[in-house]
């Protein structure tokens, strides 16, 4: 089980592995501001010069995610492509933003284990 506590939190957690993944993408001078909200919370991811940095939002983001607690894990450990997000949340994004989005969140493989039986 997963949810989340403290969004600010835990994007801070996870920029360095962010900053990471943009450097090696073909987004690496990418800059602006990346909103990242859900059903309880909402931050801005501030990229410029390669470091991210994780703020309350103010004024309009370059990049607006909008999605549920659920697909904003789901985004974070690479079960989901941003662009099937952004489709099922009628998110107005453009080509180049989903390319910034999978850049930032890739999607990976997911290895799922059985229950413990507890």
């Amino acid at each position: 089980m997963v949810q989340v506590i403290h969004l600010e939190s835990l994007l801070g957690k996870v920029a360095p592995l962010i900053e990471a993944r943009l450097r090696a993408s073909d987004f690496s001078g990418w800059e602006g501001t990346v909103r990242v909200r859900y059903e309880a919370d909402e931050r801005a991811l501030d990229i410029k010069g390669g470091k991210v940095t994780v703020s309350p939002c103010k004024g309009e983001p370059e990049v607006d995610l909008s999605v549920s607690q659920t697909q904003l894990l789901r985004l974070l450990f690479g079960a989901v492509r941003a662009e099937d997000v952004a489709f099922s949340n009628r998110l107005a994004l453009r080509e180049d933003e989903i390319g910034l989005l999978n850049a930032l969140f890739p999607p990976d493989e997911m290895f799922l284990w059985g229950t413990d039986g507890f």
